[in-house]
């Protein structure tokens, strides 16, 4: 994980100057709470778009939103996910590869963001239904996870049942904490309960 140095902000002047002079956008908000391991957050504006950035337990994250939608936040991942057409199932190879960093996750949207701005402008009509979609083909795809997992391995014991009700109840953002911290309990329960397969694994990204 990226060493916390200080606010959010602050970091993203110091590591990302392109950010304010390329792009042209403008710190709206700040917060930081140095004593809950540095937790922070940056909201960046231009006359386009909308930057969130957050750090959560020196997790990294950042979303985007419409100007049109100023309080509506897509995450980066899954809008890259859509460019790059991966299925929604696929959305957290993302994560799983900037491993919740800074500095990766910045390479990112700094890489892919001519086609993020066209997405979250002039194509905003045709991409919101096409997030909302995949938002949804996503949930169901976590509570298909959820309704596998084994009790032993979920440890949830007699409120699993309890459990699924408040999730589908609550329809929780399938990229809360609480959801991916769900989803890779039932990833883990299919791993130990299927027998070993021989040979390399297979890259699903192929």
């Amino acid at each position: 994980m990226d060493v916390v140095v200080g606010p959010l902000w602050e970091q993203l002047e110091s590591e990302a100057p392109w950010l304010f002079k390329e792009l042209g956008l403008k710190t709206v908000y700040s917060d930081y709470d140095r004593k809950h391991m540095g937790d922070s957050i940056a909201i960046l504006k231009s006359d386009r778009l909308r930057l969130r950035f957050v750090r959560d337990k020196s997790q990294n994250f950042c979303d985007i939103a419409c100007l049109d939608e100023p309080d509506k936040w897509w995450p980066l991942s899954e809008l890259l996910a859509l460019m790059y057409g991966l299925s929604p199932a696929e959305t957290d190879q993302f994560t799983l590869t900037w491993r919740f960093e800074l500095t990766p996750m910045l390479s990112a949207l700094h890489a892919g963001f001519p086609e993020i701005l066209n997405r979250f402008t002039t194509q905003w009509a045709q991409t919101k239904p096409a997030l909302e979609q995949r938002r949804t083909e996503l949930r169901r795809h976590c509570m298909e996870l959820l309704s596998k997992t084994p009790v032993h391995v979920s440890r949830i014991g007699p409120f699993r049942r309890l459990w699924h009700h408040l999730l589908a109840k609550l329809k929780l953002d399938p990229y809360s904490r609480i959801m991916r911290s769900a989803v890779r309990l039932a990833n883990a329960a299919a791993t130990q309960d299927s027998p070993p397969t021989s040979g390399p694994p297979t890259d699903s990204r192929h």
